[in-house]
C-alpha cells in the first residue's frame, strides 16, 4: 500500500470514529446524561453526579489528537484554518456557547458541553475540508450501516435493550438508542441517503447498489418498528423532496414559469389541507395536535422558563442536567416519568443561548439552504442534493425532537461537514483518489 493509499485509509477509519461520537450520548449503553445535578427547580441542591463524562472527553481528545497529526502529516493546516473563517458565524455560534460560562446556571456542565461542541465543530470542518461530496456520502453510508447492523443485533440478540419496555413506548424499536425516535428519524435520514445513492449509482458499480438497495429495506423496515411519528413524517417529507429533486433534474429544463407556479400551488393547497385537517393525519400515525404532550410542555417553558432568561439562556448545555427540573415538569403534567429534553431543538437552543443563540442558528440554517441549492443548482446531480436534504431533515425532525447538539452532534457533524465540502470543492487535496475499481 503506497503512502497517498494508506493516508487516504487513515482518514477514513478516523471520520467513522468521529461519527461514532457524534453519536455518543444518544446511544443506550452510554447514558442519555454524563452527569446530573440535583435540584429543586433551577436551584442545585446538592455535588452532581458525573459519570462517563471524562471516558467520553477521553475519546474526544483522541479523535483531535489524531486529527492534528493529519494535519501535521499534510502540512495542511492553512487551508484548514481558510475553511474554518469560511464558517465564521459557525465559530460565532461555538463562540457565543463558550461565553455562556459567564452566566450558566452549572458551570462545569456547560463547559462539558462547550468541549464537546468545539471538538465536535472543528472535526466537522476538518472532514468536509479533506472529503469531496460523494466521498464523504460514502462515509456516511458505510456508518449507517454499522448502526443499521447493530440496531438490528440489539433487537435480535439483547431485546432487553433494543426493545423498549416503558408501559407508553412498549414494544417499539430503539436499536442502540435510548428512545425510539431517535431510532425512526436517523432512519429517516438513512432512507434519503440510500434513495440519493441509488438514483447516483452507474451500472457497473452493482456491489454499491445492493448494498443501499438492502439498506434502504432495513433501515425503512427499522422505521417502522420504532413507531415513532417523528421518524415517519421526516422520512416522507425527505422522500418527496428527493422525488421533487430528481424530476427537476431530470425534466427541469424543459419546465416554463407556469409549471412551477402550478406546483406551488398543489403544494400549497396540500399544505393547507393538511393543516386545518391535522389531528385527523396525525391519529393516522396515534398522535394529536398536542404531539403527545409535548405543545402544553413547549408553552408552559415559554411563560415560565424562557421569559426569565430570553436574551442569552441558562448557559449552554445545563438546564436539562438538572434532575429536580425535569422530574417538577413531569409532575406538572402527568408525563409519569421525568421529562429529559425539550423534544424541539430550537425551543432547546433557546433555553440554553437565548434569543441571540436562536437567532445566529437560524441564520446558519438559512445561508446553508443557499449554499446548498446554488451548489444543486450548478451541479444538478442527485448527490449534490445531499445537503439540502440533511438541512431539511434538521428543521423536519428538530419541531418534535431535539437534534440540535442536545444528546447527540451527528447531524450537527453532517450537516457542517456537507457545507463545507461544497464550499472547498477546488480546495480538496488530500482525498483526490478516484472511485475506479471501488464499489
Amino acid at each position: 500500500m503506497d503512502q497517498e493509499k494508506f493516508g487516504f485509509v487513515r482518514k477514513e477509519i478516523l471520520t467513522q470514529f468521529i461519527f461514532f461520537l457524534g453519536l455518543f450520548r444518544s446511544i443506550m449503553v452510554f447514558g442519555i446524561r454524563g452527569v446530573i445535578c440535583p435540584s429543586n427547580w433551577l436551584t442545585i441542591t446538592g455535588s452532581c453526579q458525573w459519570y462517563n463524562v471524562a471516558f467520553e472527553l477521553l475519546l474526544l481528545a483522541v479523535a483531535v489528537l489524531l486529527l492534528v497529526l493529519e494535519l501535521v502529516w499534510d502540512r495542511d493546516w492553512k487551508r484548514l484554518m481558510q475553511a474554518c473563517r469560511a464558517n465564521w458565524l459557525v465559530l460565532g455560534f461555538v463562540g457565543l456557547a463558550g461565553l455562556s460560562l459567564i452566566w450558566s446556571i452549572q458551570f462545569n456542565i456547560t463547559l462539558y458541553k462547550f468541549t464537546v461542541l468545539l471538538g465536535s465543530s472543528f472535526m466537522a470542518i476538518y472532514i468536509g475540508h479533506i472529503f469531496r461530496l460523494e466521498k464523504l456520502i460514502k462515509n456516511i453510508t458505510w456508518f449507517y450501516f454499522v448502526i443499521c447492523f447493530f440496531s438490528l443485533f440489539f433487537v435480535f440478540f439483547l431485546p432487553d435493550y433494543g426493545i423498549m419496555s416503558n408501559p407508553f413506548y412498549k414494544g417499539a424499536w430503539n436499536g442502540i438508542f435510548w428512545n425510539r425516535n431517535y431510532l425512526g428519524c436517523f432512519m429517516a435520514l438513512g432512507i434519503a441517503l440510500f434513495l440519493v445513492n441509488l438514483l447516483s449509482i452507474k451500472k457497473p458499480r452493482r456491489g454499491f447498489f445492493y448494498l443501499n438497495l438492502g439498506l434502504l429495506t432495513v433501515a425503512s423496515f427499522l422505521l417502522v418498528k420504532s413507531k415513532s411519528a417523528t421518524g415517519i413524517i421526516s422520512a416522507l417529507v425527505l422522500v418527496a423532496l428527493v422525488v421533487v429533486l430528481y424530476a427537476w433534474i431530470k425534466w427541469g429544463q424543459k419546465m416554463k414559469p407556469a409549471h412551477y407556479f402550478g406546483f406551488l400551488g398543489v403544494a400549497t393547497i396540500a399544505f393547507m389541507i393538511v393543516m386545518s385537517n391535522l389531528n385527523f393525519f396525525l391519529g393516522l400515525l396515534g398522535r394529536n395536535s398536542s404531539l403527545t404532550g409535548r405543545v402544553p410542555v413547549w408553552e408552559y417553558l415559554f411563560q415560565h422558563v424562557i421569559n426569565q432568561r430570553p436574551w442569552l439562556g441558562y448557559g449552554y448545555g445545563a438546564i436539562w442536567h438538572l434532575h429536580g427540573f425535569g422530574e417538577e415538569l413531569a409532575q406538572k403534567f402527568n408525563w409519569g416519568f421525568a421529562v429529559l429534553i425539550g423534544d424541539n431543538g430550537f425551543i432547546d437552543i433557546q433555553l440554553h443561548l437565548g434569543i441571540v443563540g436562536l437567532s445566529i442558528l437560524l441564520i446558519m440554517i438559512t445561508l446553508g439552504f443557499i449554499r446548498g441549492i446554488r451548489y444543486f443548482l450548478k451541479e444538478r446531480t442527485m448527490i449534490d442534493a445531499f445537503p439540502i436534504l440533511v438541512l431539511f431533515f434538521g428543521v423536519v425532525a428538530n419541531i418534535s425532537l431535539s437534534l440540535i447538539l442536545e444528546t447527540e452532534t451527528l447531524v450537527w457533524i453532517v450537516a457542517l461537514a456537507t457545507l463545507v465540502s461544497i464550499e472547498n470543492k477546488s480546495h480538496v487535496k488530500s482525498l483526490t483518489l478516484t472511485n475506479e475499481g471501488q464499489g
